[in-house]
């Protein structure tokens, strides 16, 4: 137990001088920013300008994805929207048809659900380039 109160006390110790330490520094940078706020404003604009080009990068690639999911998005929402409109037209044909079968309804109804199905395949693909980047 004594060894631990001792590492107990030195920790503290240490963490007092920090402190001190800390405070004295942020009196003198505001010291400096007093004295002169333009270097200390400079200083600033530095450490941003910094960031923004070191970050750049990383937004740059993400408006890419941006890009490519509205792509995407704006290419279904054309297919949903035509899909819509074909299974219209098939429940005019079939109102308009007596009882008999319309001929090649199965037929588009299996290219609607092929272009569903690649639909799915693309967003899939798109979520996993997204994703691995």
């Amino acid at each position: 137990h004594a060894r631990l109160k001792d590492y107990f006390k030195d920790l503290e110790r240490e963490y007092k001088r920090l402190a001190v330490e800390l405070d004295a520094k942020r009196k003198a940078r505001a010291e400096r920013a007093d004295q002169d706020p333009v270097s200390e404003n400079r200083a600033r604009l530095d450490r941003i300008s910094g960031r923004l080009q070191k970050y750049g990068v990383y937004v740059d690639r993400q408006k890419r994805y941006l890009a490519k999911v509205q792509k995407f998005h704006n290419r279904n929402v054309r297919l949903l929207q035509n899909i819509s409109q074909r299974l219209q037209d098939m429940d005019q044909r079939i109102e308009q048809a007596d009882a008999g079968a319309v001929p090649g309804l199965a037929g588009e109804l299996q290219q609607m659900l092929s272009e569903l199905a690649e639909m799915r395949r693309r967003r899939e693909e798109l979520m996993q380039q997204v994703q691995s980047n």
